[in-house]
C-alpha cells in the first residue's frame, strides 16, 4: 500500500481484477490510507530509513509525478518515463565505470570488458522491453 497508494485490500485482490490498482481517489480509499499512515507510521519509518538514498529519491519522483498526473489529468505514464531516464542513468554510470575499467586491463581484457559491456546493455533494454510491455498490457499510456 505504501507503493501503490491503494489499500491493502486491493493489493490483495488485485490478482483477480487488476483494474482494482487503478487510482479512484474515493473519499472511502483516503480515509483508509490516512488510517494505514497513522497505524503504521513507526514501521513505514523503519522501512525508508533502511532504503538506499536513490531508492528514496526514485519513489519520490514517482509520488510527485503521479501527484502531478492526477492535478493535471495527463494520460502520460509517468513509470515509463520515469523508467526511461532511470536506465539512461544506469547506462551512462556502466559505461563510465567500463571505460575506467577498459583503460586498467590492458588490449585483451579491454576486449571481454566491451563484450560484457554489450551484454549487460542488451539485458538492460530487454528488462526495460518487458516492463514497457508490462505497462502496456495493463492500460497505462506510454
Amino acid at each position: 500500500a505504501m507503493l501503490t497508494a491503494r489499500p491493502w485490500s486491493d493489493i490483495l485482490r488485485s490478482k483477480d481484477d487488476p483494474a482494482r490498482l487503478r487510482e479512484r481517489g474515493t473519499a472511502a480509499d483516503k480515509a483508509q490510507i490516512r488510517t494505514y499512515a497513522a497505524q503504521y507510521a513507526k514501521a513505514i519509518a523503519v522501512v525508508l530509513n533502511h532504503l538506499p538514498r536513490p531508492m528514496l529519491l526514485l519513489l519520490k519522483t514517482n509520488d510527485c509525478l503521479r501527484h502531478a498526473d492526477r492535478q493535471l489529468g495527463s494520460p502520460v505514464n509517468s513509470f515509463v518515463l520515469t523508467l526511461r531516464h532511470c536506465v539512461a542513468a544506469i547506462r551512462a554510470d556502466e559505461a563510465e565505470q567500463r571505460r575506467q575499467a577498459r583503460a586498467r586491463a590492458g588490449p585483451v581484457g579491454g576486449v571481454l570488458l566491451a563484450l560484457r559491456g554489450w551484454l549487460s546493455d542488451a539485458w538492460l533494454a530487454f528488462e526495460e522491453g518487458l516492463l514497457r510491455l508490462a505497462a502496456m498490457w495493463s492500460g497505462a499510456a506510454i
